[in-house]
């Protein structure tokens, strides 16, 4: 898009945000202002006439230019909020992993000892990405195994089960983000949005909510995809990378992940708070030397970014009463129980296959909070959902990179992501009915 058309539809966008604020709805001047908010940056945010965090800048400019009788620290403070901490340690483990090859050796490791059968070779695939993708973006592990794999997956005869192989890149590095809270931004988001609400969840409670749910689909999703690519044979035997041997700054480096990460699933016992831990690799990487100036510049700010704005526009949807008043209007006994996750699970799949798995948490967890019922248990549905939608290229950053491999087609990836897409909505009803309570315990 060119600038002249982005500017007119900059122009279009922000006159129907004035249109919203003009409609006779009864509600006070900051919640009609905060509702035009919310519609700019809904249409900013699925149209990306503007860039994501671009987005994100739009939304804390106009609360602090319109919304004056609030503090200008209340909508500044959410991008400094204790989760952006912990994606930002999240971040800076991620760069070392890639910087010395920690992530190669993984790889490695796990196909090394992997059966030579057709289904062993997809799942040790999938699960080597969703482990990857657990502490490393979604994005960057898709972009390694791509890398890595596409070379030796070329060599294979079978056409079509090499299509699998490669779909099950992207599709394990979307699940396997649900696992942590730093995995995907979705998580992040709904921690700290239920965080303003006086939700605390943990490191280590999000982890036992969401790797029984990251494993569920990456055996799921394996079988998928091995009766739908089915092999034309019964052994396959994959040439692995180059066996690299593991200098001192590389195991120094294993060492200090692996103590944040310890420190991360036993918070309960230290008392320290997650956002505290993550300071840890943060300091001792950039402070000794580990990593460099170069390294900080590439660091996903433009996800911090996005993720603060969410965190922004969230606010002053609570602060200003107007997602109170939209969860109002919604009355769940009209509905019950089943139909409430059935409905806000469905918008959030649907959301999700067409615009940023990010802008769709931004925009619905807000409201998800305010609800009467069960707020923490839709929260985390829509967060959770959000990672399911796979059904496009332009469903999720990973999806695109392996579309443009040029090695599978729409199609292929529809065919799966539709299946997965109907699965997930009908286990995430199940989820909200008999485990989250159990899972989240005392919350």
């Amino acid at each position: 898009m060119n600038n002249r058309n982005r500017l007119f539809g900059i122009i279009a966008i922000f006159i129907v945000g004035i249109v919203v604020y003009s409609l006779p709805i009864p509600i006070p001047y900051d919640q009609k202002i905060t509702l035009s908010i919310f519609t700019i940056a809904a249409i900013l945010w699925m149209t990306e006439v503007i860039p994501l965090y671009a987005t994100a800048f739009v939304i804390v400019l106009l609360e602090t230019l319109f919304l004056r009788d609030y503090s200008v620290g209340l909508f500044f403070h959410s991008f400094f909020e204790p989760v952006i901490l912990i994606f930002l340690g999240g971040f800076v483990l991620a760069a070392s992993f890639q910087k010395y090859g920690i992530d190669r050796i993984v790889a490695r490791v796990i196909l090394s000892r992997t059966p030579p059968t057709p289904f062993a070779v997809l799942l040790s695939v999938m699960f080597i990405t969703a482990v990857l993708s657990m502490w490393i973006s979604n994005t960057a592990t898709t972009a390694l195994m791509i890398g890595v794999l596409i070379p030796v997956l070329k060599k294979l005869e079978d056409a079509r089960f090499r299509k699998g192989l490669i779909l099950s890149i992207p599709f394990a590095a979307n699940i396997g983000g649900i696992a942590t809270p730093i995995g995907t931004p979705p998580n992040a988001i709904a921690i700290g949005i239920l965080a303003k609400k006086g939700i605390d969840i943990s490191f280590l409670r999000w982890m036992e909510l969401g790797l029984p749910i990251a494993i569920f689909g990456i055996i799921l999703i394996a079988i998928l995809l091995y009766f739908i690519f089915k092999p034309t044979t019964h052994t396959l035997y994959l040439p692995l990378p180059p066996k690299e041997s593991v200098d001192a700054k590389q195991k120094q480096v294993i060492g200090v992940s692996f103590f944040t990460i310890l420190l991360w699933l036993t918070g309960p016992l230290h008392g320290y708070s997650s956002a505290v831990v993550a300071l840890i690799p943060v300091v001792l990487f950039f402070g000794f030397g580990y990593l460099k100036k170069d390294d900080f510049n590439k660091i996903g700010w433009d996800i911090l970014i996005l993720v603060g704005g969410g965190l922004a526009l969230g606010t002053a949807m609570q602060e200003t009463g107007l997602s109170s008043w939209i969860v109002s209007q919604i009355d769940p006994t009209k509905f019950g129980v089943i139909w409430i996750m059935v409905i806000f699970t469905s918008v959030s799949l649907i959301f999700t296959t067409f615009m940023s798995n990010s802008a769709t948490a931004n925009l619905l967890i807000p409201l998800m909070v305010s609800l009467s019922w069960h707020p923490l248990i839709l929260s985390i549905m829509v967060a959770v959902s959000v990672s399911f939608a796979m059904a496009l290229p332009i469903s999720t950053p990973p999806n695109a990179i392996a579309y443009g491999s040029g090695e599978i087609n729409v199609k292929d990836m529809a065919i799966v992501g539709l299946i997965i897409e109907v699965i997930a909505l009908l286990f995430m009803v199940f989820i909200g009915q008999h485990l989250i309570k159990f899972v989240i315990g005392g919350l």
